[in-house]
């Protein structure tokens, strides 16, 4: 009789990284200043608006229109991977 061949199988898993999301942050007008127009960064998946403008030091008083991908934005909504956060001040004129 034939040898019994055992067939050791190796399986290659790729773990995708959940703990992170990739985010486009475009600021406008005063908004920029000492920031930059377009930042491209990675942060904690659960991130929502209000912390990116946390981190900016940007007071929420300071935002009069918040869109995430084109759409009014909610301040307390986490963000996902590839979302872009567009943030505009208050127009002041007269």
């Amino acid at each position: 009789s034939l040898p019994l061949l055992k067939c050791l199988c190796v399986y290659s898993i790729e773990i995708e990284r959940d703990d992170q999301v990739k985010l486009t942050i475009k600021l406008f007008a005063t908004l920029r200043e000492g920031r930059g127009k377009i930042l491209e960064d990675e942060y904690p998946a659960d991130t929502t608006p209000k912390d990116i403008l946390a981190s900016l030091k940007i007071e929420e008083k300071d935002v009069a229109i918040l869109l995430v991908n084109g759409v009014d934005g909610e301040l307390d909504k986490p963000l996902n991977d590839g979302d872009t956060l567009s943030i505009f001040p208050p127009v002041g004129g007269g």
